[in-house]
């Protein structure tokens, strides 16, 4: 799929995995090895020369210049792990052992999207209160595995599978955009359930019955809905999808379009000669790493497949599938926005509860 600045990616069956050419040093101890010296210290002194010149005189060396501040795009060397993190090593199990048993070499990423619910919170403790989402969505999906992502497994997944964006992943200003790009490798590579951890389920999954399972690759559900021309008050677009729930085929090739399409977009915030970000970056994260991102390439996706224009999509009340992509209505993923044509939380058709912490506004 030639996606919003998807910069070429490679696809595997196994996840999204952007291959870069890497300079090869020897790990062998014979490439850098000297001559062995004898033990006598007579032949460890240098030999002398007859009618040699006297040594000059040595000079107290001056002071080191610190080196400057690597460029965002700088590929820093990466150490060896000797430990797959606890989050990673469990959805991939995970992943594999689903892959193995429903998808083929044709089917790629198209096969049912997997039994896991992942949650993502990176830089300290996660907030109070976030427990109780999780209880809920544990205690509903017996049948689905819960993985919480921390900032070591976070890391670890984007310099795994995203080598050429991990510089500027460690140097993104803001940590809520480090979470943004982690939810959308562990969906890209892992595939399942995302959810904020103040996204709470209104009713089991297996009860998301207008989610058509055996076509779904990627499922997402709108957030905003309306035609006021004040729309940038409270929105970055017209028809917004949800960032708090998203769900996906493991493999699927939307998500590095997302994570390339938000790297193009947050380094217009850098410059390199200063080694500076723009001030207000907090005000542009919906805008570069968060669902304005993910409402642009998911429905330049969509429309591939058919009219994902404002005038098709406003006042939907009914699920839209666009290939292998599902486009849930305001009910379903946002049943509290009344004013724009939700029906409630006591609707059949809603799955999501949002409780708009806005914990990440602090981090």
């Amino acid at each position: 799929m030639a996606g919003i600045g998807s910069g070429g990616n490679v696809h595997e069956a196994k996840g999204v995995r952007e291959l870069r050419t890497m300079p090869i040093t020897s790990s062998d101890p014979n490439s850098r090895r000297t001559p062995s010296t004898e033990t006598n210290h007579a032949k460890d002194s240098p030999a002398e020369v007859p009618n040699s010149p006297p040594l000059p005189p040595t000079t107290p060396s001056s002071p080191t210049p610190p080196p400057p501040a690597a460029p965002i795009d700088v590929l820093p060397p990466i150490a060896p792990e000797t430990a797959l993190p606890a989050a990673y090593a469990k959805a991939q199990s995970i992943r594999d052992a689903h892959q193995a048993k429903h998808q083929s070499p044709k089917s790629k990423w198209t096969s049912p999207i997997p039994q896991m619910i992942h949650m993502v919170w990176l830089g300290g403790s996660s907030p109070v209160g976030s427990t109780e989402c999780k209880r809920q969505w544990i205690e509903q999906n017996k049948d689905w595995e819960f993985i919480f992502w921390d900032q070591e497994s976070a890391d670890y997944l984007m310099k795994t599978h995203f080598p050429s964006l991990w510089p500027m992943f460690q140097r993104l200003p803001k940590i809520v955009m480090k979470s943004d790009w982690a939810r959308y490798a562990v969906l890209g590579v892992m595939g399942g359930i995302y959810a904020d951890v103040d996204a709470c389920p209104l009713k089991p999954v297996s009860q998301w019955t207008t989610v058509p399972w055996d076509k779904a690759g990627l499922v997402v559900g709108a957030e905003i809905d309306t035609d006021r021309s004040d729309y940038r008050t409270f929105a970055n677009r017209q028809f917004q999808v949800s960032s708090w729930t998203l769900l996906s085929a493991a493999g699927h090739p939307v998500w590095a379009s997302v994570i390339h399409e938000s790297a193009r977009r947050v380094r217009e915030m850098y410059d390199p000669a200063t080694d500076q970000w723009w001030p207000n970056v907090t005000a542009e994260i919906c805008d570069r790493s968060g669902p304005a991102v993910v409402t642009d390439v998911v429905l330049h996706y969509m429309g591939m497949h058919g009219d994902t224009s404002f005038k098709a999509l406003h006042g939907m009340t009914k699920v839209k599938v666009f290939g292998d992509a599902v486009l849930l209505p305001l009910t379903s993923f946002a049943p509290h926005a009344h004013g724009q044509g939700a029906r409630g939380k006591e609707d059949p058709e809603a799955y999501i509860g949002h409780g708009f912490w806005g914990s990440w506004k602090g981090q």
